[in-house]
């Protein structure tokens, strides 16, 4: 029993060892989307974009990995539309800052 409380701890509590901060920086027009950021892997994150608002939103996100290049994408949402925003780097992620800028259409 005591084995089992230890092993379902030790997994509950672990990070995984590519777990990064990730600082998002929304700037909206208008009505705010709802957003949510995750890393997947070492050199890999996503921004989770859903827009809630009854009009159609032109986004552009840059993702910025310090001494990497930032990465662009763009992205038009219609209303009740979420979309999933991916950038992989060459290098670890030591922290990753994301800037989502939103506006109606």
């Amino acid at each position: 029993m005591l084995k089992q409380i230890v092993a379902w701890g030790g997994l509950c509590c672990a990070l995984p060892a590519w777990a990064f901060p990730i600082e998002v920086t929304p700037q909206f027009v208008g009505a705010p989307l709802q957003y949510e950021a995750q890393a997947l892997a070492r050199n890999m994150a996503v921004l989770h974009v859903r827009n809630d608002t009854p009009q159609a939103q032109r986004c552009s996100v840059r993702l910025s990995n310090g001494p990497e290049g930032d990465q662009w994408r763009r992205v038009q949402l219609a209303p009740g539309e979420k979309a999933a925003v991916s950038a992989s780097f060459q290098r670890e992620v030591v922290r990753l800052r994301i800037w989502l800028n939103c506006q109606p259409q």
